[in-house]
């Protein structure tokens, strides 16, 4: 799991504000800080460079541990809806993973 939810809440300010700042919906933040979806790569820099204006001196390590990104994998290939590139790999069918 991100340290999102972590970080946004040392900044004291709501998942609205880092959505608006960001350029997304308050859901998607959710759906972040609680693992059950994650950002791709681009919205994981923009989300990391907000925090960073907002006062925050993270890197995307912090915020997107190493651990946290050895569960994902591409899944582009998978979804092309315009949503998140990544996965948690524990959602894709394991025939898909080998």
């Amino acid at each position: 799991m991100s340290n999102l939810r972590k970080y946004r809440e040392s900044l004291n300010i709501s998942q609205t504000t880092l959505a608006k700042a960001v350029g997304c919906t308050q859901g998607a933040i959710g759906h972040w800080e609680s693992g059950r979806r994650f950002p791709d790569l681009k919205t994981c820099r923009a989300l990391v460079a907000c925090l960073n204006k907002l006062g925050a001196k993270v890197s995307l390590d912090d915020v997107f541990p190493p651990e946290t990104q050895s569960r994902l994998i591409s899944g582009s290939a998978l979804c092309n809806n315009g949503h998140s590139s990544y996965v948690a790999e524990k959602r894709v069918p394991r025939y898909l993973t080998n």
